[in-house]
């Protein structure tokens, strides 16, 4: 069976649907030598995607509009290239995809953040165009597709009750952690890294910097622990700086703690698991989640977690991170203090969290999609 790979979405830096991506398709490629992959890549091929096996060819592409290309020059290329079943790992497709396709859903944000955040305008923070054609993508993906990947019972849940889809059509398999991720013990790495990038002794780590992740929330707990407890304790938040809304700048000068807030962008991908190393412990916050990848990196890294009990966060973290109510300012606060002092409470997080992080394999996620393709391609 020919079998194509959609990898045109992994451009510049990644996020949690990249990363998805280059690791899925990776392990199904070192797993699976009977059938014939061609990858279709944007610009270059990944280098997480090398060395390159009898069975696989890469297309590398140049296009300036992913969307236009996707819904054009993509079918053509399936139909030239003869696949048999095409693979859309990051939440978008082909309408006009000549062959069977199985696509892997995320979430579907659009659609259900209003669920978990009542107050939240659509209209006012989220590009009108972007959210018309994801929330197009979902829904025409869930009739379209002959199965559905949901990476977890959340989204899955998510997807059958606001499309009224059928559970049997959407297969869950989870997103992993990779074995970067992992604990430093070196000190002298961990203060040369620290000194490399200017970090503070210590420091409280936020990841994602976009609406659902509640970097407000996080803000006004820290800079209410700042006010009880004098320490040198700092909050770094990563993610994009664009996403920054002027809500969370404006009450970083009003609370006056600028000095104390760290607003660093993208952090470079081949420190991450330093930054994570070298944290007092990760914010989690969120009011929404279609997975959560940045938990089980932190619990692979020997770091405590604080996240939110809502959407597939309570399903990714098991008992393994301390959860709370997102929209409950002061227990994010009560939680951020005692997670950051109570040094037994610490040390059975990180215990629990190496082991939570353990369930979740690239290897086994590749083993389950290969069933769902070789499921769709044996059908008829």
């Amino acid at each position: 069976m020919k079998i194509g790979v959609d990898a045109t979405g992994v451009f510049g830096p990644k996020t949690g649907i990249e990363h998805y991506i280059v690791h899925i398709t990776k392990h199904l490629l070192e797993i699976d030598h009977r059938n014939e992959y061609t990858v279709y890549c944007r610009n270059e091929i990944p280098s997480e995607l090398e060395p390159r096996a009898k069975n696989v060819l890469f297309k590398v592409l140049e296009f300036r509009n992913r969307k236009i290309f996707q819904q054009t020059h993509l079918p053509i290329m399936n139909t030239c290239d003869k696949i048999d079943l095409m693979f859309f790992p990051g939440n978008s497709f082909s309408l006009f995809c000549p062959c069977k396709f199985i696509l892997t859903i995320h979430d579907i944000f659009p659609y259900v953040i209003a669920d978990y955040l009542p107050k939240y305008n659509s209209d006012a923070h989220i590009d009108r165009v972007n959210t018309y054609y994801w929330k197009g993508m979902s829904r025409w993906g869930c009739s379209k597709s002959n199965k559905v990947i949901a990476v977890s019972e959340s989204t899955k849940n998510d997807i059958v009750r606001v499309f009224s889809a059928d559970p049997d059509k959407i297969s869950v398999v989870h997103e992993a952690v990779t074995g970067s991720f992992h604990p430093v013990r070196n000190e002298n790495r961990l203060n040369e890294f620290k000194k490399k990038y200017a970090l503070p002794e210590k420091y409280v780590l936020c990841v994602g910097t976009g609406t659902h992740k509640n970097v407000q929330g996080s803000i006004k707990a820290f800079q209410k622990l700042k006010k009880q407890k004098r320490s040198t304790l700092k909050l770094i938040i990563t993610g994009s700086k664009s996403n920054i809304r002027n809500e969370v700048l404006d009450l970083i000068q009003t609370t006056k703690i600028q000095d104390q807030v760290m607003l660093w962008g993208y952090f470079p991908a081949k420190d991450l698991n330093l930054l994570f190393n070298t944290a007092e412990l990760l914010l989690f916050p969120s009011f929404y989640e279609g997975f959560g990848l940045p938990v089980l990196e932190a619990f692979a890294c020997g770091l405590p977690v604080i996240a939110s009990k809502v959407a597939s966060l309570p399903e990714i973290s098991g008992d393994a991170a301390v959860l709370l109510d997102p929209h409950n300012d002061e227990e994010i606060l009560f939680h951020l203090e005692r997670v950051l002092y109570d040094q037994g409470l610490r040390a059975s997080m990180i215990s629990k969290g190496f082991l939570q992080a353990e369930r979740f394999t690239w290897g086994n996620s590749a083993q389950k999609t290969l069933a769902v393709i070789n499921e769709i391609g044996a059908s008829s």
